[in-house]
């Protein structure tokens, strides 16, 4: 008797979301372009070569830091505040590994895990490194959670239990992450001539969030431009996401950038030479200066990613 061959079905398929497997896909969403083989050679072979917890090796705290004043106390709520956002971020994407609807996306999900993971192990270690107990470390990042932020990650996690992957895709990639961009950038700037290896750190992280935010846009363009139904659906959560967001940076960036201010104006020696933007130096930019700038990037730099996709920014 003749029998019908059959293919294995595509990762996801069990819940009827399975996508034709990698090879169907196109040039747009190569399986290669987000292998764990990739992975190995650009992440643990490559940038983070000779570092631990993403600092190169034998680097401590500086002293500046471990003394007790107003620097340490923005370095800990910086720290807090990472903390916080990887933890979920690690939450969400081990979860998507579950709902991974093709090979493409569950392997680069699973490095993405392994990605959120370390960043909160790195961050995490700096405060074992200044003798902050785990307890002390939870309390401060809760303490500093904003309404609008807590509401922001809670949503997270719910769109995360419900299954959609699209949408979680869209709220972890391309809205905490992408929309953040600006803040690496602003950190890295600021910390520089106090902790160049808090610098490394958060460098490593940026541009660990670099290929999840590229993953999630060549999905989603490649997912979206395929099915209407899907693309209507997203663009409304992406819409309600996008407003939750730059609620949380204006809360943010209103409650912190000027403490951020006040620290650094008792060295001024140590950041006479920093621009805190592009072509305005630290001292001399107020921290209403740095705030619009840093939202008006927020936004610039999210609609040209909406663009890319091939939805439409409300921002």
């Amino acid at each position: 008797m003749e029998t019908k061959e059959t293919k294995p079905a595509a990762v996801g398929a069990e819940n009827g979301r399975g996508y034709p497997p990698p090879d169907e896909q196109g040039e747009a969403f190569r399986f290669a372009d987000f292998s764990i083989d990739r992975w190995l050679r650009v992440v643990p072979g490559g940038y983070l070569r000779g570092t631990r917890f993403g600092q190169p090796t034998g680097a401590g705290i500086p002293e500046l830091i471990r003394e007790q004043g107003m620097l340490r106390q923005v370095y800990l709520m910086d720290l807090a505040l990472f903390i916080a956002a990887e933890r979920v971020s690690t939450q969400v994407a081990s979860a998507l590994v579950r709902l991974a609807p093709d090979e493409s996306s569950f392997v680069f999900l699973a490095s993405q895990t392994l990605d959120e993971a370390r960043h909160f192990e790195s961050f995490a270690n700096r405060f074992r490194e200044l003798g902050l107990a785990p307890a002390q470390r939870e309390k401060l990042a809760q303490d500093l959670l904003s309404p609008a932020y807590r509401g922001f990650l809670d949503l997270l996690l719910e769109m995360t239990a419900a299954g959609d992957f699209e949408a979680v895709i869209v709220g972890l990639n391309i809205i905490l992450e992408g929309m953040a961009f600006p803040l690496y950038d602003y950190e890295m700037r600021y910390w520089r001539p106090f902790d160049p290896a808090l610098v490394e750190i958060i460098n490593g992280a940026f541009k660990d969030e670099c290929r999840h935010v590229g993953f999630g846009e060549k999905h989603l363009a490649w997912r979206l431009s395929r099915d209407p139904l899907v693309r209507a659906r997203v663009q409304r959560r992406i819409d309600d996401l996008s407003r939750k967001m730059r609620d949380v940076f204006k809360e943010f960036l209103a409650a912190f950038v000027g403490f951020y201010d006040l620290a650094v104006q008792e060295y001024p020696e140590r950041c006479s030479g920093v621009e805190i933007i592009p072509g305005r130096r630290l001292l001399e930019t107020s921290a209403e200066d740095q705030v619009r700038w840093l939202e008006h990037e927020i936004v610039l730099g999210h609609r040209k990613r909406l663009g890319r996709i091939g939805l439409e920014c409300v921002l």
